[in-house]
């Protein structure tokens, strides 16, 4: 990497990075798909960054969506991420953490925590899957649905629920901010539950999507509906929707999470790549 470049507008920074990007493009799906939904909801971002080459090639790309969110960052490699960090540096850039590849994340964090003096805390080891075709699990009792307005209050306790058991270091939404984002999703047919008994008893939602891509998250069962293979079974049939369009389905889930681990390999699901959430904690901060 030679120099750093930092975009203002979203079209421009896709226009930029993704021709290099797609050569791996499930890696990179999260930032390409985050670009789109921001440049499609007319999102002001707050970092959008290319470590160029001396040729005039991509190096390393970041996207920070927002000021109190971590920056995505390509994979790259060690040295790449290095230079990245200290580019960003020397623009006196503020990050509450970065999360991408693990080669990358951890050389772009160990120059942080040099140079800012800054502590490390792990937010998350995640692993990404993909699917291309689905193995129907063994029949559940129950059926699942598209989510209907009806369903806005329990999503929004679940989505908080959600939050506080998976990433508890993401900022917590708004009631009223969840309400519009729940409406939202449900209007666009991106939530769907399965009922049992007349019992809503999980959710899986479609969040961001590429021209080849969809993602799934989050997967959510309530601990008193656990161990009783709805989660599965919901996750293969909204699958096999997304497939039957013609896209490919990813997803992350949380290596501390030896269940959700074990069942998506159980649909179909092939694992990619490990990425890692790092956090930069203050040195007055409790880690």
């Amino acid at each position: 990497m030679n120099h750093l470049e930092i975009d203002s507008e979203v079209s421009v920074f896709l226009n930029k990075v993704t021709p290099t990007l797609l050569r791996e493009a499930e890696i990179h799906s999260m930032i390409i798909s985050l670009a789109l939904k921001c440049r499609e909801q007319k999102k002001e971002v707050a970092l959008l960054a290319r470590g160029m080459n001396f040729d005039g090639t991509l190096a390393v790309a970041g996207i920070q969506t927002d000021i109190v969110r971590p920056m995505i960052i390509s994979n790259s490699n060690s040295e790449n991420a290095k230079k990245f960090a200290r580019a960003l540096l020397k623009k006196n850039i503020y990050l509450p953490g970065v999360n991408g590849p693990l080669l990358a994340v951890d050389a772009f964090s160990k120059v942080w925590e040099e140079e800012k003096k800054v502590k490390l805390q792990l937010g998350l080891n995640l692993r990404l899957f993909e699917l291309r075709k689905v193995i129907m699990p063994a029949r559940v009792s129950g059926l699942w649905r598209e989510a209907t307005l009806r369903d806005e209050d329990l999503l929004c306790q679940w989505l908080d629920e959600f939050g506080s058991e998976a990433v508890p270091h993401d900022p917590k939404t708004a009631g009223d901010i969840l309400h519009e984002h729940v409406r939202k999703m449900i209007e666009g047919k991106k939530m769907f539950l399965w009922e049992d008994k007349g019992e809503r008893v999980c959710l899986v939602a479609t969040s961001r999507e590429t021209e080849k891509e969809t993602w799934i998250a989050p997967v959510y069962t309530p601990k008193c509906f656990r161990a009783r293979g709805y989660a599965g079974a919901l996750l293969a049939n909204v699958s096999q929707l997304i497939v039957e369009r013609g896209k490919i389905v990813l997803l992350f889930t949380d290596l501390a999470n030896p269940t959700s681990n074990s069942i998506y390999p159980k649909v179909g699901y092939r694992a990619l790549a490990d990425f890692r959430h790092v956090l930069f904690v203050s040195s007055y901060e409790t880690v």
